[in-house]
């Protein structure tokens, strides 16, 4: 079996649809946002984010 060092799990957490600040993740749990990609009004699409080098994706609901 070839060795994947890139290779990672992502949880996916989906949020309300409108939602265009993510920062309770910054503070509640001293998240960084990696990336960030917004519908054309300003709202989240998906956010990439790591807690302590554990990723995890924010994607919002329809």
């Amino acid at each position: 079996m070839p060795n994947h060092p890139n290779t990672y799990f992502a949880p996916q957490l989906f949020i309300p649809e409108g939602v265009a600040d993510i920062g309770f993740y910054e503070k509640a749990f001293n998240a960084t946002i990696l990336r960030n990609w917004k519908n054309p009004d300003g709202t989240i699409h998906v956010a990439e984010l790591s807690i302590e080098g554990a990723l995890f994706h924010l994607h919002q609901s329809r």
